[in-house]
């Protein structure tokens, strides 16, 4: 075998397995920055802050702003309509 075909397979693992560290480390940091994955830095840190702030420390951005928008529910109170207690009984 020449030197110059050795050269070239070296090369060639050494090119194989650069490509492969920076997959692997582009798929760390896609993670880490994806907007569905709840533990992604942006939500890590705004949850962090919002504990501190808040004392909570169970707190989440997203429930949070869920709870702004919708009254609390129990599952336990009966439901009412509108109008169920105007209308007459017939019989």
């Amino acid at each position: 075998m020449k030197a110059s075909t050795g050269l070239w397979i070296a090369g060639g693992v050494v090119v194989a397995y650069v490509l492969y560290r920076s997959y692997t480390d582009a798929k760390a940091v896609i993670e880490a920055v994806n907007p569905l994955n709840n533990n992604n830095v942006f939500a890590s840190g705004v949850n962090s802050a919002g504990a501190a702030i808040s004392g909570n420390s169970n707190f989440d951005l997203g429930n949070w702003v869920y709870s702004l928008f919708h009254k609390s529910y129990n599952p336990n109170t009966p439901a009412t309509t509108g109008n169920a207690g105007s209308v007459p009984a017939s019989g």
